[in-house]
């Protein structure tokens, strides 16, 4: 159960492993997502570099390449959705999504909602004005 005052750890997580893939793994990245790695800010950042070794395990590879693979599949179905007249995205569980800070030309139309539990949205809005 997550605490009044606290963000999902989940969401942390799964965050923390897109940027991971912006900062140890290879080009062409499966999502690009500079934003992500501005929400954790430098020393964070600094750790997954010194740390990298440890995060290419195959267990850590797949699951890093589970989460991103999943946001560029629902991202690349929303281009489509948007080309036949889609207007709106929902983000269910949105956790620390930074679609709305990276939302490329053809989403400027978009009007995008996210929904998540105040704790998380609260640390989310916080971490994104220390940007």
């Amino acid at each position: 159960m997550i605490e009044e005052r606290q963000g999902s750890k989940t969401a942390l997580g799964v965050a923390w492993l897109r940027a991971a893939h912006q900062v140890i793994d290879s080009p062409p990245l499966i999502l690009e997502d500079p934003a992500i790695v501005d929400l954790f800010g430098r020393a964070p950042v600094e750790h997954l570099r010194m740390n990298a070794g440890a995060l290419q395990t195959p267990g850590a590879r797949a699951l890093r390449s589970h989460v991103v693979l999943r946001s560029r599949y629902v991202e690349d179905r929303l281009k489509l959705a948007e080309g036949r007249g889609t207007h709106q995205y929902v983000i269910l569980g949105a956790g620390y999504d930074t679609f709305i800070l990276r939302q490329p030309e053809w989403a400027s139309a978009l009007r995008i909602y996210e929904v998540d539990h105040p704790s998380t949205q609260m640390e989310k809005r916080a971490r994104i004005s220390r940007r």
